[in-house]
């Protein structure tokens, strides 16, 4: 007699009724788990694969960390909603739940969801970089960080400006690091006794003088208009308002010297 003859009827009858549905859930259990290890595994080795393709690509690390972190969570998602139906859960129901769910917190995030969106934009097509002088949404500083849903600034006095990523993208943005090199220029005005010639070779010696301008651009004396001169010279963008205000300075020394000179004459 073997062990299951030596059971009660009582017993044995309930390993009959309840034994190959229990048997067969066990089964759909270990099949269950196998695929959510193996899609956990695959879903990491996805994300990452992700993340370095991107940076391969030259786009930025938090864009790439995000957007690798959202391939990772999607494949585990789906990982999640494959085992569950091999457990004869019904998905259709929850997924409806989790769009519904999903709709009336993308409403209630409306403005921080457009931030974000812009917040990739920048990221991705890179109208600024960390260091650059910008101005936008009429404000101006140099990039301290870039986020997804904010832009933070430094101004020239040391005051930390953070900027909706939105109010960035909607506006006009000014880079004035982009090109390598900014200028700079400083108007004067014409009075009556000044001449024109020897004018103009005060206001290039002058600009010439200048210790922070970029040496490859030669100062430029033009017109501003019917009764002004200006100086431009170019110079690092970190240097812009220091090399100004060196020329300012320069100007308003040669020139009086000048002007005295020609008074005294």
């Amino acid at each position: 007699m073997n062990f299951f003859d030596a059971l009660p009827a009582s017993s044995r009858q309930l390993i009959l009724l309840w034994g190959p549905g229990l048997l067969q859930l066990l089964g759909k259990l270990v099949y269950a788990v196998l695929i959510f290890l193996v899609g956990r595994w695959l879903s990491a080795r996805l994300g990452s694969f992700t993340r370095t393709l991107l940076l391969k690509s030259r786009v930025d690390a938090a864009l790439s960390d995000f957007l690798s972190s959202l391939v990772r969570y999607a494949a585990m998602a789906a990982t999640i909603i494959a085992a569950l139906e091999k457990l004869d859960v019904k998905t259709a129901s929850l997924l409806a739940i989790f769009a519904s769910a999903g709709l009336a917190v993308g409403l209630a995030l409306q403005g921080s969801l457009s931030n974000f969106a812009a917040g990739t934009m920048i990221l991705f097509f890179r109208p600024f970089t960390k260091g650059d002088r910008i101005e936008v949404a009429g404000k101006q500083g140099v990039v301290d960080e870039i986020g997804i849903f904010t832009t933070r600034l430094v101004s020239g006095e040391n005051e930390t400006i953070i900027i909706p990523n939105s109010s960035i993208t909607n506006g006009t943005i000014i880079n004035y690091s982009m090109r390598g090199e900014r200028r700079g220029s400083v108007p004067v005005d014409l009075k009556d006794g000044d001449d024109l010639a020897s004018l103009t070779t005060v206001l290039q010696q002058a600009g010439a003088k200048n210790s922070l301008r970029s040496p490859g651009f030669e100062p430029e004396v033009f017109f501003q208009d019917q009764s002004k001169l200006a100086v431009r010279i170019a110079m690092p963008p970190a240097q812009h308002e220091a090399a100004v205000a060196e020329l300012r300075r320069q100007i308003f020394e040669d020139v009086h010297a000048y002007r005295a000179a020609r008074a005294s004459a």
